[in-house]
């Protein structure tokens, strides 16, 4: 599948922010099945490393960016 926009994520992430201080691709994902998303936006998510934690939006940018998760 194609990546997706960040305008297709930035929903999910700022939702979960909201619930959770530190956020792992485990809370994103979550929020996805909670939010009934488009599968690119969750293989996006599937595609982050499970052993990080994120402290902000822009980390989860980055990282989703970095595992070329974003459509350019």
């Amino acid at each position: 599948m194609p990546p997706a926009p960040w305008s297709d994520y930035q929903p999910i992430v700022e939702h979960t922010f909201t619930l959770t201080q530190e956020a792992s691709r485990a809370d994103f994902i979550e929020v996805c099945y909670a939010s009934k998303v488009s599968d690119e936006v969750v293989d996006g998510f599937d595609s982050l490393d499970g052993r990080l934690t994120f402290r902000s939006i822009e980390q989860a940018k980055e990282a989703l960016q970095a595992a070329g998760a974003l459509a350019t």
